[in-house]
């Protein structure tokens, strides 16, 4: 009899605490996820951001324009929208 007691106080106890370490286990998952995703938006920043410095006036593919951040004569302003 006092087996089966037993059995069950430690069911009673047991359950809870398993319960409770799943949740936690969910969330840690979870937030490992993002991190993991975080981490390669980071690095592909800082992939693009060392691709930039990399350039020069010499290298290839790039252009120059002259004047150019003047507004095109009879272009309409983000204002008129």
């Amino acid at each position: 009899m006092k087996a089966a007691q037993n059995q069950t106080l430690d069911s009673f106890y047991l359950l809870p605490r398993c319960e409770d370490a799943y949740a936690q286990l969910e969330a840690l998952e979870s937030i490992r996820q993002r991190l993991e995703t975080d981490l390669e938006d980071k690095t592909e920043a800082l992939n693009i951001d060392l691709d930039q410095l990399r350039l020069t006036e010499r290298s290839a593919g790039l252009t120059h324009k002259p004047n150019p951040t003047r507004i095109p004569p009879k272009s309409v302003q983000p204002e008129a929208w």
